[in-house]
């Protein structure tokens, strides 16, 4: 199995849609693969680094969403939080979306049919004040789970080290899902430059979106970056047999 993070460079034309993400904010929390095993389909393997694996919470804004061919693009932008872990396939390692929150009901049921993700709908809110970003969420369900943050970066921007952890969480070019009825693996391609990283102030963080899922992890998460944020193109599903272990 290639543990390249990097899709294929010859496949980077065949892009189908472009987005912006800006604004970004990291949190990770260490966590037993014990833990996440039920969330994480069995065709895929939980990715571990130096026998870890980990759970992440990303948040930005969402804008400049473009379909190839399409001179205009998107006119609206919005939040959205996604809360993720690593995983490895033949194809190599990637990403899978155990949820993701947005605001924007017309993109939220595109991308369900279109990328198989599990977009859920949220009211939800991002703002400049007081020289922090504000970005706050509530799902719209019976459950509502929710998701504050009050952040701001404070360093110059830098690209994390090969090798090191902040590079295995963040450098990742492949995203799997599975749907019903559970027999094909989809996995899509994004292309984007290194993302610029920052160290961050997080100010006031406030989280139910990890607990609802019942996953063991720490009260406070242990990694967190900020990023202005990357353009990124995205590659037509590719699919493959759902082979169960």
């Amino acid at each position: 199995m290639s543990h390249s993070h990097f899709p294929p460079a010859q496949d980077e034309d065949a892009w189908i849609m472009k987005q912006s993400w800006q604004h970004v904010l990291f949190l990770h929390w260490p966590v037993p693969v014990s833990s996440i095993r039920e969330r994480v389909p069995r065709p895929l393997t939980i990715d571990t680094f130096k026998g870890q694996a980990w759970l992440g919470v990303v948040a930005f804004r969402m804008t400049g969403i473009r379909l190839r061919g399409c001179p205009v693009p998107y006119p609206f932008s919005f939040p959205e939080v996604n809360v993720r872990t690593y995983v490895s396939h033949q194809q190599g390692p990637g990403v899978y979306f155990i949820t993701l929150d947005a605001s924007d009901p017309i993109v939220l049921n595109i991308a369900k049919w279109w990328y198989k993700l599990p977009y859920y709908r949220a009211k939800m809110q991002l703002k400049h004040k007081d020289g922090f970003l504000k970005l706050s969420s509530r799902r719209v369900t019976s459950e509502s789970p929710s998701f504050a943050a009050h952040y701001r970066p404070l360093s110059a921007p830098y690209q994390a080290e090969k090798g090191t952890l902040e590079h295995w969480l963040t450098e990742r070019y492949r995203f799997y899902c599975i749907a019903k009825p559970y027999v094909k693996i989809y996995c899509g391609q994004v292309f984007h430059p290194p993302w610029p990283l920052q160290s961050v102030e997080l100010a006031q963080l406030a989280n139910t979106l990890t607990d609802a899922l019942g996953i063991h992890k720490p009260d406070e998460p242990v990694l967190l970056h900020y990023s202005r944020g990357v353009n990124a193109r995205f590659s037509a599903l590719h699919t493959y047999p759902a082979v169960f272990v």
